[in-house]
């Protein structure tokens, strides 16, 4: 058990190393705060195996509290080695794959994991994840990349973008058959009630600064570096 520990403790370090502006969340969540969302890596454990796969992450810091925030990711994103097979890590492997998994990462991932992050690659990132097929095939889906890139204009005060997100969302509802909305609405609940949602918090810009001012400053997210969303 303490040698299982001991292992886990080593592959955190060395991706700690690697990425050093991310601080463990927990030993195998590695995140940064970047203005109103949380950005990082988890590294997944594959059951009855002795292996990990990093993923990347983004979760949203304006829901109400800071489990309800890390409750369900807006972005996981598998990570894929030189032959564009899903990457796994064998533990016994780690220190040999690790600096090719962390420039294969380097490679696949617009948004930075070091220092501010600009807007307009979050855009770009969640406009190219698009046709990625578990969003093509899941409305769900494509509602939380429509909401980081929402969140994160207002937050920024960038209403042109907000604006041209929601004009977006509309465009891709007029697209979706019975099966896509209520796939939508089991998850989501009423595409009306949301997309009403989404438009007060345009309204009540400073109310969600507030929340995620709140949540950033949380106790469990308190060892976690905090930068910035900037617009270039």
């Amino acid at each position: 058990m303490l040698q299982h520990y001991e292992i886990q403790k080593q592959i955190q370090f060395d991706w700690l190393q690697s990425f050093n502006q991310l601080n463990s969340y927990k030993y195998n969540k590695l995140y940064k705060k970047a203005g109103c969302i949380l950005i990082g890596l988890e590294l997944i454990l594959v059951p009855n195996a002795s292996l990990y796969r990093p993923h990347f992450v983004i979760y949203p810091l304006w829901k109400e509290d800071v489990p309800k925030c890390l409750e369900k990711p807006l972005v996981m994103k598998q990570l894929y080695n030189s032959k564009m097979m899903q990457y796994d890590i064998p533990i016994q492997k780690h220190s040999i794959l690790l600096e090719d998994a962390v420039n294969c990462i380097k490679k696949q991932i617009s948004i930075s994991m070091f220092g501010d992050v600009e807007l307009n690659k979050i855009i770009q990132f969640a406009d190219s994840n698009f046709n990625d097929l578990l969003v093509k095939s899941n409305a769900a889906n494509q509602a939380k990349l429509f909401e980081l890139q929402f969140f994160c204009a207002v937050y920024t005060n960038n209403l042109e973008v907000a604006n041209n997100v929601l004009l977006q969302i509309l465009n891709v509802r007029n697209s979706w058959d019975a099966k896509q909305l209520q796939l939508f609405e089991y998850w989501k609940g009423s595409f009306d009630e949301w997309i009403e949602s989404l438009k007060t918090n345009i309204l009540n810009q400073d109310e969600l600064v507030r929340k995620v001012a709140q949540n950033g400053a949380d106790k469990k997210l308190s060892n976690l570096l905090s930068f910035k969303i900037y617009e270039n």
